[in-house]
């Protein structure tokens, strides 16, 4: 049992000190793209290059995860379905469809798996670029359980 522990204990440790090291590295590599991505966000419409939502992560701890945005300024914020009935493309800035279909405005959730609020999938790297193909984006697992509904909360 104590062997068990350790051994679990070890897992954790290097799966987090992974997690850090991919997730600077990436960083550092697409540093270049996240600036030339948030000039022309800013660019293309008024508001912040980053937006914030709540999710539900590990042991139902709510964390901040960040994107790019991809929406004009006074979207309602209402699920994306509800969206769609008016037309989701009329929501969109130029740039956000583009940002959507490549997901780059996943790329800043670099942030979060450096924080420790997300992991990188345990998937083999062949198998998550083999489906994410045409397409260029970040795979990766949030950490808890997904698609629970967000308590509302003050911020």
């Amino acid at each position: 049992m104590f062997l068990k522990n350790v051994k679990f204990k070890l897992n954790l440790f290097l799966k987090r000190a992974l997690d850090i090291i991919v997730s600077l590295l990436g960083l550092f590599i697409l540093s270049p793209i996240i600036l030339i991505v948030s000039l022309i966000i800013k660019l293309d419409s008024l508001g912040f290059v980053l937006i914030k939502q709540k999710r539900v992560g590990i042991n139902n701890k709510i964390f901040i995860m960040y994107k790019f945005r991809t929406m004009k300024i006074g979207t309602p914020e209402v699920a994306k379905e509800i969206l769609l009935k008016n037309g989701l493309d009329s929501y969109l800035t130029r740039v956000g469809r583009f940002l959507r279909k490549t997901l780059i405005d996943e790329v800043p959730q670099l942030i979060n798996v450096l924080k420790g609020d997300m992991s990188f999938n345990k998937v083999p790297a062949w198998a998550q670029v083999a489906s994410a193909i045409p397409s260029f984006g970040i795979i990766y697992q949030k950490k808890g359980v997904a698609h629970v509904p967000i308590p509302p909360i003050k911020c």
